[in-house]
């Protein structure tokens, strides 16, 4: 086979020679040999205006590739990544009845009876430990690992699992009756880990590399309004802020600065605009038309480039290259299509999307999109109905790859390189009622993507 591939290149080689005869001779002679003589090229770079009119428009069918990897992506299996099992003390036969959330009760005495195997299972058996949130911080995906599946309050840990050294350890565990930590909303905050308390009225910081973690927050302590509840975190240019409310304030805000350890009062910042950034090979580009709260206005994308005036009057998303225009145009009441604007060939590509997404990430090539699907095969379908699923697409080529799913998604992104991690479900016994704190489908890591950037991740969704 090898001496088949050297003689196609040496005729391919010979070809390429053959093809230059036509071309005008510019060597000079220099004594007994002949040189090509120094010249200077240059290249210089035009601006193009594009308009419509300009392109041939080819409607496109899709191909879809499940069993291959798209060129761009790569992949490493983490489905051996286990937590371990533990015995929550609250699950303690003398006690346990204090934490029972619920205690059913049936007439039918069969139904009755495998409540009371189910109950008695759970509280023999330790819980294999299981993700109840994931988070993606610089090359490093951190794990709330729940291991009570009676009441879910008494035996947690939080796990790290670096990329680059391929290592998944526990860096804090939580374990004991009067415990009040769960790690319920993990958030990522400039390197450290923010985190709610079990009742949700008291906030914790954690930093993973001195493994020091301390309450910031405890509603009660500056009021006496009794217990309010916080709904989330969100990153802030110095810390981060969360909202709060109780019987007298409804979405109140407080910040955190982590450089000073303060906290402050805030407004509301719900209200304010998104802006929608466009990025052409990490340069920002300049995008108008669309609904502009009166009416649709044909779409104009301006890079450093090109100048595309298109008669696209509605999009969702748009991602550019220097050879190519891509404008996702969801209908809701009809198929959804993506417009590929193939600046060399001229031609106006339009795909109809065959699978329901939820969002497009660009890469150096193409798209990945995220999309959700039903998932069929397994025996107890209704206690996990749907999926998660990753696609690449080839805008020019109309490729879809479909490469990856499971019960959750977790993107992350460190450098130039995005990260996507899939989890997987366990299945539930569908003879076992319902029984404990959580009785659904337990999620472990499974599978990793990722890829790299030449020009950054500048504008996309991670």
């Amino acid at each position: 086979m090898k001496k088949y591939i050297v003689l196609f290149s040496a005729v391919l080689l010979f070809g390429t020679m053959c093809s230059c005869e036509d071309k005008q001779d510019v060597s000079e002679p220099v004594g007994d040999n002949t040189a090509p003589a120094a010249t200077e090229e240059t290249t210089e770079w035009t601006h193009l205006e594009l308009a419509e009119a300009d392109f041939t428009t080819v409607q496109i069918a899709s191909d879809t590739v499940t069993d291959m990897l798209p060129p761009e992506i790569q992949s490493a299996d983490l489905s051996d990544i286990s937590f371990g099992a533990r015995m929550s003390p609250c699950k303690d036969r003398d006690i346990c009845t204090d934490y029972n959330r619920w205690d059913a009760k049936y007439s039918d005495e069969d139904i009755q009876k495998r409540y009371d195997d189910s109950v008695n299972e759970l509280l023999d058996t330790p819980c294999e430990g299981f993700i109840v949130r994931s988070v993606c911080d610089d090359g490093r995906f951190y794990f709330a690992v729940q291991y009570d599946d009676w009441c879910g309050l008494h035996d947690s840990a939080l796990y790290c699992y670096d990329i680059k050294t391929d290592e998944c350890r526990e860096l804090i565990s939580h374990t004991g009756l009067d415990n009040n930590v769960s790690f319920e909303n993990l958030t990522c905050v400039h390197g450290k880990l923010a985190y709610l308390g079990n009742d949700h009225s008291s906030v914790y910081l954690f930093d993973p590399e001195s493994g020091e973690e301390k309450e910031i927050y405890a509603y009660g302590a500056d009021t006496e309004n009794g217990n309010g509840f916080i709904h989330y975190m969100i990153e802030s240019d110095k810390g981060f802020r969360f909202m709060y409310e109780d019987s007298e304030s409804i979405g109140a805000y407080k910040g955190y600065d982590m450089e000073t350890g303060e906290l402050s009062d805030q407004e509301n910042r719900d209200d304010q605009s998104y802006e929608y950034k466009v990025y052409c090979d990490g340069v920002p580009a300049e995008v108008t038309g669309g609904f502009d709260g009166e009416k649709y206005v044909p779409i104009t994308v301006e890079t450093q480039y090109y100048t595309l005036s298109s008669e696209l009057t509605d999009y969702s998303d748009i991602f550019l290259w220097r050879d190519k225009v891509c404008i996702v145009e969801v209908n809701p009441y009809g198929s959804n299509w993506l417009h590929t604007y193939d600046i060399s060939a001229h031609e106006h590509l339009k795909m109809k999307i065959g699978f329901t997404w939820m969002s497009f990430i660009k890469t150096d090539k193409g798209l990945i999109a995220t999309g959700q699907a039903t998932d069929q095969s397994r025996s107890n379908w209704y206690s996990n109905p749907f999926l998660v699923r990753l696609y690449y697409v080839d805008p020019l080529l109309g490729t879809v790859y479909r490469f990856g799913e499971g019960a959750s998604l977790i993107t992350g992104k460190s450098g130039n390189t995005a990260y996507f991690l899939t989890e997987k479900a366990d299945e539930v016994d569908k003879d076992r009622l319902s029984v404990g704190f959580y009785s659904g489908n337990k999620h472990t890591p499974d599978k990793l993507y990722w890829f790299e950037s030449m020009y950054g991740l500048d504008g996309m969704i991670l």
